[in-house]
């Protein structure tokens, strides 16, 4: 319509009219178009957010379940609530670990391959890439730290060490489920970090005496509970494919 006003004259000012018309328009477009792209994003974030929420969801419910049946045993206990505060901190590194970081698979990734992948390296420090080991440290330095802090019965290197290797085993394993490789330098790499875990443990219980002395635990195996019923629940309950 535009054009076809601006062929029947030619009138400066009517041309001039003409040409902000048509600025207008294509800035209208591109601000609609932007507009559509902040929507996009938007939705994009929300359901992120939303497959988020659900996966913590999953690990988390299975906790709280254990922590409700077993009330009786945790109210009595002297400070709970600073123990609670730790434990749920535990609760989400945990979570972090098992779905941000490793991304185990779960039954759900089963039902769609129908198969496993069983690709297992277990030739030792053939892995590519220095940062993988670095990383791989790391991501268990917390759990060497935070489980003697929290619970006194894990204040022995080798029960930390054990730990440490047991879940990784058991992140290593579920990996095949959704077609990843199981590799035995994450293994050794992971056992690494919570032994350096538990050093880092050793010399700030050294710096501060009192560093722990508050702990108190609900029975003697209570953060394998967690890692167990949040790792399962996530294996069982957590599918991907909902939002996809």
């Amino acid at each position: 319509m535009i054009d076809t006003i601006f062929s029947m004259g030619n009138n400066v000012e009517v041309c001039c009219l003409l040409e902000r018309l048509r600025s207008a328009k294509e800035h209208i477009e591109i601000t609609i178009d932007a507009n559509r792209m902040s929507v996009g994003r938007l939705s994009l974030v929300w359901k992120m957010n939303i497959e988020y929420t659900y996966g913590l969801a999953c690990f988390v419910i299975p906790c709280i379940a254990w922590q409700v049946i077993s009330w009786k045993k945790i109210y009595k206990k002297p400070y709970i609530v600073r123990h609670l505060v730790w434990t749920y901190l535990f609760i989400f590194y945990a979570f972090v670990v098992v779905c941000d970081t490793a991304c185990i698979g779960t039954v759900w990734d089963y039902v769609a391959y129908r198969e496993l992948y069983p690709v297992i390296n277990v030739i030792p420090f053939s892995s590519e890439g220095a940062m993988t080991y670095v990383f791989n440290i790391i991501m268990m330095i917390p759990l060497g730290f935070m489980l003697p802090l929290i619970w006194k019965e894990f204040r022995k290197f080798y029960l930390v060490t054990m730990v440490g290797l047991g879940f990784s085993f058991s992140i290593e394993v579920l990996q095949l489920f959704n077609h990843r490789v199981s590799d035995i330098d994450d293994l050794l790499m992971n056992m690494i970090g919570a032994m350096v875990g538990f050093g880092i443990w050793t010399v700030f219980r050294w710096i501060i005496k009192k560093a722990g002395d508050k702990a108190t635990s609900v029975c003697k195996k209570e953060a394998l509970v967690y890692l167990a019923l949040g790792t399962a629940g996530v294996f069982f309950l957590y599918n991907w494919r909902l939002f996809n």
